[in-house]
């Protein structure tokens, strides 16, 4: 009796593990849950449709220039996130990135396939170095790149290219995407790139993320490697929401 017990326990462990695998297959409704503060956002629920990887961070205490930062958000959370709207009828996507993160190269590919091959979404990156010292300058580097030409061919290159450590490496990458070399080392110690990281890591702790990837779509927040086809399903209910409630 006490091993037909066990076994009948363990059956039912592993049934209510895979329910939600399960029930994603066979077409299971997104659940959300609100975020505390910001009461036309909301989250989807930590085991919905992302596969949970994602790179981890410790929680800190915030100082009062942080705190700050994070009241402004709380007032204004569009601006922050997506920067003014473009007045396109796009969904804004605001993806939140390190280059050292496993799983980011790909959600990033996503993102931008999906535009590319004509999704309605417009992307604003932030910048989130939360996996070490290289991960800051290789995030100050793409922003410092960014006072020059745009951001997302360095963006796309640094998610697959580790910077090796030191000056020749940051001045190769300078020549390499033809930038004003002095210029591009003086920005990336610039306040302007300090104040952009500053905003981006206030923005993520007002949202609630844990670590990277980490997305806003519209109005809807999602952490992890999420898929092609999550990203598609989330981008349609935002749409459809948008005609009668755009959330910026």
């Amino acid at each position: 009796m006490r091993r037909r017990d066990l076994l009948i326990a363990a059956l039912a462990v592993s049934a209510a593990a895979a329910f939600p695998r399960v029930a994603r297959l066979f077409g299971a409704r997104w659940e959300f849950e609100p975020i505390a503060n910001l009461p036309r956002f909301r989250a989807v629920r930590q085991d919905a449709r992302a596969s949970g990887n994602v790179a981890l961070i410790g929680l800190e205490r915030a100082d009062p220039r942080e705190m700050a930062l994070r009241a402004s958000v709380v007032e204004a959370p569009c601006p922050a996130l997506f920067a003014p709207a473009a007045g396109d009828g796009a969904i804004p996507v605001a993806a939140f990135t390190d280059y050292y993160c496993a799983f980011c190269p790909q959600v990033s590919d996503r993102l931008i396939g999906l535009r590319d091959e004509g999704a309605p979404i417009r992307i604003r990156w932030h910048e989130w170095p939360i996996l070490g010292p290289r991960s800051v300058v290789a995030s100050r580097a793409a922003l410092a790149a960014a006072e020059q030409t745009g951001h997302e061919a360095l963006h796309r290159y640094l998610m697959r290219t580790h910077l090796p450590p030191g000056p020749a490496a940051l001045r190769r990458l300078a020549e390499r995407f033809d930038l004003d070399e002095e210029r591009f080392l003086s920005d990336m110690e610039s306040e302007a790139v300090t104040g952009q990281l500053d905003r981006s890591a206030a923005i993520a702790a007002v949202f609630g993320f844990i670590g990277t990837p980490s997305l806003v779509i519209g109005r809807t927040a999602i952490m992890g490697d999420v898929s092609k086809q999550s990203l598609l399903d989330l981008i349609g209910i935002e749409q459809e929401m948008a005609n009668s409630d755009p959330i910026c």
